[in-house]
């Protein structure tokens, strides 16, 4: 991995933080990882023998700003030598769902919150290298409004990226689009958010192609 040796992979501490896609029933996983991506990247790096202590700390349902909430306690307390963040799904479909309009976040909070979260992980754990994930979800036709307010989070995760992350945002967004439109009779998710296992697949490949994980041996 950039700026990683194999060796060092071994001994490290990564933590992945979000919202339901990197939780994916983390707490009912015996390991904590859960179901989904998350497990996926660990059982890899395990088949090649350097897997480093994973900790899952996703929380479905989570916006950026019940993330910041909780950074002190799952985050800075934590010292990961390897910070992985995914969230924006919700702070967008919220502005969606009568029932939560209240917890949607705009994209000038969103965007001042995250930048927050980052840059106290710079300060207290200089040695931590982040990684960002780009929010994804593959909507239905009915709400494109949903997937045009996203493109707007989608750039502040770049941009952040830019400034905090060990490599470009990882782009989910865009693989789950050209996925569905190269191969449209998969399932990718399993209701226009949550990763289907093909899914969650895809999502762990470009994850470790962008980190360069893939050409670490």
């Amino acid at each position: 991995m950039k700026n990683f040796t194999t060796d060092q992979v071994r001994q490290q501490r990564w933590l992945f933080i979000g919202d339901s896609i990197t939780d994916y029933q983390c707490r009912d996983d015996p390991q904590g990882w859960g179901y989904g991506y998350v497990r996926m990247i660990r059982q890899w790096l395990a088949g090649r023998r350097m897997a480093p202590e994973v900790l899952n700390r996703g929380i479905s349902g989570d916006t950026v700003r019940r993330m910041a909430a909780r950074w002190q306690e799952d985050v800075i307390e934590l010292k990961p030598d390897l910070l992985s963040v995914k969230v924006g799904v919700n702070d967008v479909g919220y502005h969606f769902n009568p029932d939560r309009v209240s917890d949607a976040v705009g994209l000038d909070e969103f965007r001042a919150s995250y930048e927050q979260c980052l840059s106290r992980v710079k300060e207290e754990l200089p040695e931590c290298r982040i990684v960002i994930c780009e929010p994804c979800g593959i909507f239905p036709p009915r709400a494109p409004e949903i997937s045009e307010m996203l493109k707007g989070y989608i750039q502040v995760a770049r941009e952040l990226a830019e400034r905090y992350a060990i490599c470009p945002a990882v782009p989910l967004h865009a693989a789950f689009v050209d996925a569905m439109a190269e191969k449209p009779e998969i399932d990718w998710t399993v209701d226009g958010v949550h990763p289907s296992p093909v899914g969650d697949a895809l999502i762990a490949e470009h994850w470790m192609r962008g980190t360069g994980m893939l050409g670490l041996r």
